[in-house]
């Protein structure tokens, strides 16, 4: 049985269904294998539909030429998102379906206007040399910056998940419960153990043999143990291993990654509130990391997401932590 895959063809707008999965999708790239995949198994875990949205931005010409070459895009991206899609359907679950939209809109506006619903954005980060980033833009750093939910960014080669555990890095000094129930979370969904590290800036440094301690970093895990408490009584069944890194943190932070299945972080805020853009280090992060970074926006003014109380064992996710979909959908692994 193949999942219904709903066509919306042309449209103005990628309206996702609640708290779904949605792909920036594109055949550009080479392959989608890896987005698709952990799309899939996203979708697995949450019980929630997919969503696949490729754009195809309308040319500033006019005549029946520019009409004609319009009408073929749109046709060409139809028959590639709809046959991904299907590929995708007969690898879910039956009680979830995959949609997909051809959208007339620019990608990154049509994705953040897709992230108002989606409960996560999936897109397959290319690995591009500095020259080419600069002359093509990122339109994954784009959507990064302005995405209403959390933004799930992987790499063809990226580290295929082993149970190894998740890695969240948190800013000392503005630490955000989006960031640490994002990856609690994930962590009780997967049954995997969380490594939470601050991205401290002390004159720490790391020697063969000899470790030498500021006073700096003796605060900074002392304000990491506290960040962490609540979150670990609300969450039982997750194991925690707290590390405090000095300068240069970003080395250190991706250095720790290479033993994780997944990074989490918190996009800063940057920019005009009008026009946001991503800060230099996210932008870093998602570019160099060797494993798929979720990186969520900033949890609210004021906004307490953490609960009073933890959580029970019938509040459990129905599926279970190593869930997978149900079909032979494997990624495509590209060099």
């Amino acid at each position: 049985m193949v999942n219904r895959v709903p066509r919306e063809l042309g449209a103005s707008t990628a309206c996702s269904p609640p708290d779904a999965i949605v792909v920036g999708f594109s055949d550009r790239s080479g392959g989608m294998g890896r987005a698709l995949w952990e799309a899939a198994l996203w979708a697995a875990r949450r019980q929630v539909d997919i969503m696949l949205v490729t754009c195809v931005d309308r040319h500033h010409r006019t005549g029946s030429e520019a009409s004609e070459g319009d009408r073929q895009r749109r046709h060409h991206a139809l028959y590639a998102v709809n046959g991904a899609a299907y590929r995708l359907a007969t690898s879910t679950d039956v009680s979830q379906q995959v949609h997909t939209a051809v959208v007339e809109q620019p990608a990154v506006d049509a994705l953040v206007a897709a992230s108002a619903t989606a409960g996560l954005i999936v897109l397959q980060h290319r690995r591009l040399g500095t020259v080419a980033r600069l002359r093509a833009g990122s339109t994954t750093a784009a959507v990064v910056a302005r995405a209403g939910c959390a933004v799930l960014v992987v790499h063809a080669d990226d580290q295929i998940a082993v149970q190894r555990g998740i890695l969240v890095a948190l800013d000392r000094h503005e630490p955000d419960d989006r960031v640490l129930f994002e990856a609690f979370e994930e962590s009780s969904r997967r049954g995997v153990p969380l490594t939470a590290v601050h991205l401290a800036r002390g004159p720490t440094t790391m020697s063969a043999g000899r470790t030498p301690v500021s006073s700096s970093s003796v605060r900074a895990a002392d304000d990491l143990a506290d960040h962490l408490a609540g979150w670990q009584l609300r969450y039982p069944d997750v194991g925690v291993r707290r590390a405090v890194l000095g300068e240069p943190s970003l080395a250190g932070v991706l250095a720790l990654a290479e033993d994780c299945d997944l990074l989490v972080v918190t996009r800063a805020r940057a920019g005009h509130p009008t026009s946001p853009r991503l800060d230099a280090m996210t932008r870093r992060i998602i570019t160099e990391a060797p494993c798929p970074v979720l990186v969520t926006p900033p949890a609210a003014e004021g906004q307490r997401l953490l609960p009073l109380t933890p959580v029970a064992e019938r509040d459990r996710h129905p599926t279970s932590a190593s869930a997978t979909p149900a079909g032979s959908i494997t990624p495509q692994i590209e060099t």
